[in-house]
């Protein structure tokens, strides 16, 4: 709301402490990884060791892509909210725009998004997705306490594009109900399947 005043009164100077204190510049951290031996990987060797680790513990390979036929009818408001529902302190790949950016232009990049990317997939179906869309740009984050001189002492966050991300928020806003109506349905759930802490029902897990 502060962003929206500053920028409705054209005061330039609040708009860029706003920008400055939700996508302020840091100097950035670098984790040194190293060896078994010890020794100082390069940067190419760097990228090696994260993609080893990180496909091993997720064990799963790129998805396939699928053209799917079927048409989807996507209102403009939805669009509006679920621009409006990013949040600001959140940051997004370096490539794109700011998420307060986005949120002081929503009502131009919700029409537009609806006009081109909504209408025709109302009209031909979900023949087109933006590579963007499915692609996450990760940042690898020191754990606390850690030395981070091996990739399990980095935890990885994923940046999305704002656009796809505003978009399959619509899309989960639409399947919650009926994904919360599957979960309300009476589940038994074997008590020693059970693993997560605390959980004061079957359906806590889920």
């Amino acid at each position: 709301k502060k962003a929206e005043a500053a920028d409705q009164r054209n005061n330039l100077q609040a708009l860029f402490h706003l920008l400055k204190r939700h996508a302020p510049k840091m100097p950035r951290q670098r984790s040194q990884l190293r060896s078994e031996a010890g020794y100082v990987l390069s940067p190419d060797d760097e990228v090696s060791a994260l993609v080893a680790y990180w496909s091993a513990v997720t064990g799963s390979d790129a998805p396939g892509t699928q053209t799917r036929t079927s048409t989807i009818d996507i209102e403009l408001d939805e669009v509006r909210t679920a621009i409006h529902a990013l949040k600001p302190d959140k940051a997004a790949p370096p490539q794109f725009a700011p998420h307060v950016l986005w949120r002081l232009a929503e009502t131009p990049i919700s029409t537009h998004i609806h006009t081109t990317i909504c209408k025709a997939w109302a009209q031909q179906g979900l023949q087109h997705l933006p590579p963007e869309w499915a692609s996450a740009w990760l940042n690898f984050l020191p754990k606390q306490g850690k030395s981070c001189r091996s990739p399990k002492d980095l935890r990885p966050i994923a940046l999305l594009e704002p656009c796809g991300k505003s978009i399959a928020g619509v899309l989960r806003n639409r399947l919650e109900p009926f994904v919360q109506r599957h979960l309300a349905a009476p589940i038994r759930i074997p008590s020693e399947k059970v693993v997560t802490a605390g959980a004061k029902s079957d359906l806590s897990p889920l």
